[in-house]
C-alpha cells in the first residue's frame, strides 16, 4: 500500500463533501442572522467545528460498521485495509477533540451546543441506527443543528434561522424515511427497524411525503412574511417542485427502484434549497 492510497483512505472516510456541506450550513445560519465582518473569526471557527464533528461522526460510523462493510462495501478504507480500526478510532478522537476545542474557544454556549451534537451523532452510530424513526430524527436534528450553530456562533438565533433549520430537519427526515424503502433487505439482516420494515413501504412513503411537504410549506413562510428577497422564492420554488414530484412518485409506487430515484431527487432539491437559503440570508 502506497502513501497516496493511505492518504486517500483518510480523506474518503470523512466523506469530505458531507463535511463541507455541514460547514456551508453553518455559513448559511450566520447569513440568516446577519453576521458582521467583525465576527468572521467566530464564523470560521464555527465552520471548522461543524466540519470536524461531522467528519468524526463519519469515521465512527465506518469503524462500527466495518464488519457489515466488509460484505456490502468492501471498497471503503477500513475493509480495504487502508486504515486499521485502531487508526480510525485515533482519527475520530482527534477530529472530535479539534471540533469541541474550537467550539469552546468560540464561546461557552457554542462548546456546550457542539458537545451535545457530537454526542447525538456518535450515539446514532453506536446505538440509534437500529432504532428506525428515532435514528432518522436524530440524524435530521444534527443536520438542522448546523444552521442553528452558525447563528449561535455569531449574532444569535433569529426567526428566519429557525425556519431554515426546520425546513432542513423535515426534508432530511423525509429523505431518511424514503431511504429505508430502498434498504429493506439489508436492514432486515442488520436488525434495523426502519418505518418501511415496521409499518410497511406504503406507510413509509406516506410519512416521507408528509415530512417533505411540511418542509415545502415552511419554505414559503420567509417570502410570505417579507423576510427574503424575490430571488429566494424563485430558487426555492425549483427545489420545492423537485420535492413535490418526488413525493408524488413515491406515493404512487413505494418500491426500491423509485425510492432510489427519490433519494437522489431530494438530495438535488436540498442542494438547490441551500442556494435559496444563501439568497434568503442575504436579504437587505
Amino acid at each position: 500500500m502506497s502513501a497516496g492510497e493511505k492518504l486517500w483512505g483518510y480523506v474518503y472516510i470523512i466523506r469530505p463533501i458531507n463535511s463541507a456541506m455541514t460547514g456551508v450550513a453553518v455559513f448559511v445560519g450566520a447569513l440568516a442572522v446577519g453576521f458582521e465582518l467583525s465576527q468572521l473569526d467566530n464564523l470560521l471557527m464555527a465552520i471548522a467545528t461543524a466540519s470536524s464533528i461531522s467528519a468524526a461522526s463519519m469515521v465512527v460510523n465506518d469503524v462500527l460498521d466495518r464488519e457489515v462493510d466488509a460484505v456490502n462495501a468492501p471498497w471503503r478504507p477500513i475493509p480495504r485495509g487502508l486504515i486499521s480500526a485502531r487508526e480510525a478510532w485515533a482519527y475520530a478522537f482527534a477530529l472530535s477533540a479539534l471540533g469541541v476545542f474550537l467550539a469552546f474557544l468560540t464561546s461557552l454556549a457554542c462548546g456546550v451546543f457542539a458537545s451535545l451534537v457530537w454526542s447525538a451523532s456518535v450515539s446514532y452510530s453506536a446505538y440509534l441506527k437500529k432504532a428506525g424513526l428515532l435514528g432518522n430524527a436524530v440524524v435530521s436534528l444534527c443536520v438542522a443543528a448546523s444552521f442553528v450553530y452558525g447563528g449561535l456562533a455569531t449574532s444569535g438565533v433569529s426567526p428566519l434561522l429557525l425556519v431554515f433549520a426546520l425546513i432542513a430537519f423535515f426534508v432530511n427526515l423525509g429523505r431518511e424515511v424514503a431511504k429505508g424503502i430502498a434498504d429493506v433487505e439489508g436492514d432486515v439482516v442488520r436488525g434495523v427497524r426502519t418505518v418501511a420494515i415496521a409499518w410497511g413501504e406504503k406507510s413509509a412513503a406516506t410519512l416521507s411525503a408528509a415530512c417533505c411537504l411540511t418542509a415545502v410549506a415552511l419554505s414559503a413562510a420567509p417570502a410570505a412574511l417579507g423576510w427574503t428577497p424575490p430571488a429566494y422564492a424563485v430558487v426555492m420554488g425549483l427545489a420545492d417542485a423537485l420535492v413535490v414530484a418526488s413525493c408524488v412518485a413515491l406515493l404512487r409506487a413505494p418500491t426500491k427502484e423509485v425510492s432510489l430515484k427519490v433519494k437522489k431527487l431530494i438530495l438535488a432539491a436540498m442542494g438547490i434549497g441551500m442556494v435559496a437559503f444563501v439568497l434568503g440570508g442575504c436579504a437587505p
